[in-house]
């Protein structure tokens, strides 16, 4: 991914949703447009470069434009990808917001997203020992409004006309070493030790059909 130095817009959060950005008009042109929602611009995030256009509700120096994920200006069926890494967890309506993603999304593209992953081995364990009480500890951060597993994530996806095509559990941030992480990294599945599932999503086949169908459809 080459980073491009992103140009300002002039597109407050209380535009967004009422007026529509034409590709036509942005100051590059692509042949495979990304889009990165919630991109951010602190020194942790670490896809502040990634994507085409990048949006936040916050503009930072990476930026392209300020945008809330729930309401995106864009025309529909006009990115090839769209980004998501480590922000649906921080949604107030994460299925209104892959609503938005795949309203932006061309028929053959992608969503990739990152998720924190409930099933790590050091998130079961320490419940285990330390019961409910854990989950008051500033270990479990409070804008983390829901959380999902594969299978509850799949379901979400459905919902919206979605389907997930592949997954992986990854270390999206570095992870403080455990002394029992090298014997458990040998030893558990994937599942169990990454700390965060990262997944394709795919315009489920039936919805492309109808969606070539109404290309097809006269005005």
């Amino acid at each position: 991914m080459i980073a491009h130095t992103p140009m300002k817009w002039n597109l407050s959060l209380t535009h967004v949703g009422k007026s529509f950005i034409e590709m036509n008009e942005l100051p590059w042109k692509w042949t495979m447009p990304t889009l990165n929602v919630g991109s951010g611009g602190r020194p942790r995030d670490r896809a502040v470069n990634e994507g085409d256009i990048r949006i936040d509700i916050v503009v930072f120096p990476t930026t392209t434009a300020a945008m809330d994920a729930h309401h995106l200006g864009f025309r529909e069926r006009c990115f090839d990808e769209v980004f998501c890494f480590e922000v649906l967890e921080h949604l107030e309506s994460p299925i209104v917001a892959l609503r938005e993603f795949k309203r932006v999304l061309k028929p053959d593209g992608e969503i990739v997203m990152t998720i924190p992953n409930i099933w790590e081995w050091r998130r079961i364990f320490s419940l285990l020992r330390h019961g409910i009480g854990l989950l008051h500890e500033v270990e479990y951060p409070d804008d983390h409004k829901q959380s999902w597993d594969l299978y509850e994530l799949e379901s979400l996806a459905i919902q919206v006309g979605l389907t997930i095509s592949s997954a992986q559990w990854i270390d999206w941030y570095p992870r403080k070493e455990h002394k029992l992480d090298p014997l458990l990294r040998r030893l558990l599945p994937s599942a169990l030790f990454g700390k965060h599932l990262k997944v394709v999503m795919k315009i489920r086949e039936q919805n492309i059909q109808l969606v070539m169908h109404q290309c097809k459809t006269p005005m």
